[in-house]
C-alpha cells in the first residue's frame, strides 16, 4: 500500500515537472518571437497568437494565420448538436422498443 502511494506521488511530481517545462518552453518561444519581431520591425508571422476582429477569429500558429468566421463556426456547432439530438432520439426509441419486446 505504501509503495502505491509513493508511486502515485512520483507520477504526480513528474507530471508537474513536465507541465512546468512545457510552460517555460512555450513562454520562451513567445518571448523570443516577440523580441525578434520587435527588433526587426516584422508585423506578420507570429509563433503563437490570437486576435478577434468583429466576427472573425484569427489564430497565429508557427507563422501561419488561420481565420475562422464566428457565424460559420456557430452554424457548424448547431448542425452537430441537431444531428446528435436526432441520433439520441432514434437511439432512445430503439432502446425503448427493445425493452417493450423483452417485457
Amino acid at each position: 500500500m505504501e509503495a502505491k502511494k509513493n508511486e502515485k506521488k512520483k507520477r504526480r511530481k513528474l507530471r508537474l515537472v513536465f507541465s512546468l517545462i512545457m510552460v517555460l518552453l512555450i513562454s520562451g518561444l513567445i518571448a523570443t518571437d516577440y523580441a525578434t519581431r520587435e527588433m526587426m520591425a516584422i508585423v506578420d508571422g507570429r509563433v503563437l497568437g490570437y486576435t478577434k476582429n468583429d466576427n472573425i477569429h484569427s489564430f497565429f500558429l508557427l507563422g501561419d494565420v488561420y481565420d475562422i468566421d464566428q457565424k460559420v463556426m456557430m452554424d457548424s456547432i448547431h448542425n452537430f448538436l441537431y444531428q446528435a439530438r436526432v441520433y439520441f432520439i432514434k437511439s432512445s426509441n430503439w432502446i425503448s422498443k427493445l425493452i417493450q419486446n423483452v417485457g
